[in-house]
């Protein structure tokens, strides 16, 4: 993967709320969590960093309702030569954890200079309010910067991915707590993010990269039959999407049973670290 670099930005923005649109069909994938480990359990390398990841894949609806397990995107019921497993974008975000500027971890595209930063990648043409970000950029279909191999299933939903890997992202200095001189990569696996770090001014991390630890890493993960947010794989008595929810090793924590599903797909993860 090519390296990419952050261009200035505004320093405040206001985020809009709206369904997710996309006019590649109707088996769209949009994956949101939340995680909260610590990036450095020593309190050494980035001990005021917090980061968080939020992506959007396109399933095929033959890969929602199986058993649990994990499934080959080349063969089988989630290979689809007319809508294949396709990453349709990814943010990063990186932000103080303490401080008088320190990040929101529920405000997303919050940016206050020079405590925050984000950077993305959309296919072009994703009707997402996230792609109009700044520092948002895009590719092309085919050209996706994340190929997922393979997919685990669990409870009838997606729940993990297996990816190459993303990188090298440079910050130049945004947030304070990672300074010139730091980059970043992230990959995922199935049981959940890995996210490593790069030199640094002094090279912390060196050259062979320190990888944020996931002890109490949380991540839940929801999927869609709908090509927006409105149709949940399982909702509850209110109508509420209900997800699967993993620790940090990749196990599921245990959730009401899911329904069987017949129509196509969309997932959402969202993931976010926070330095206590």
């Amino acid at each position: 993967m090519g390296r990419f670099s952050f261009k200035s930005w505004a320093a405040s923005l206001l985020a809009t709320a709206t369904l997710l649109c996309t006019p590649f069909g109707a088996r769209a994938g949009l994956v949101t969590g939340n995680w909260d480990p610590v990036f450095d359990p020593g309190g050494v390398t980035l001990p005021n960093l917090s980061w968080q990841v939020r992506s959007q894949w396109q399933v095929p609806n033959t890969c929602l309702g199986l058993a649990d397990g994990i499934y080959s995107t080349a063969t089988g019921p989630c290979s689809s030569l007319t809508d294949p497993v396709r990453l349709q974008a990814i943010w990063i975000r990186w932000f103080d954890t303490s401080g008088p500027y320190a990040g929101d971890p529920n405000n997303f595209f919050q940016q206050v200079f020079p405590y925050s930063a984000h950077y993305g990648l959309c296919l072009t043409g994703l009707a997402d309010p996230g792609c109009a970000e700044p520092n948002v950029y895009t590719f092309l279909l085919g050209a996706e910067p994340l190929t997922a191999t393979g997919l685990r299933v669990a409870q009838g939903q997606i729940v993990g991915f297996d990816t190459n890997t993303l990188g090298k992202i440079y910050t130049h200095g945004w947030p304070t707590s990672a300074p010139e001189g730091y980059s970043f990569d992230l990959r995922f696996t199935t049981d959940g993010p890995v996210f490593r770090c790069f030199g640094g001014p002094k090279n912390e991390c060196g050259e062979g990269g320190v990888t944020a630890v996931a002890d109490d890493l949380k991540q839940y993960l929801i999927t869609y039959t709908s090509a927006d947010t409105s149709q949940p794989f399982s909702q509850d008595a209110n109508g509420n999407a209900v997800g699967v929810s993993l620790n940090g090793q990749g196990q599921v924590i245990p959730e009401p049973s899911m329904p069987a599903l017949v129509l196509g797909a969309l997932v959402a993860l969202g993931l976010s670290r926070r330095r206590r």
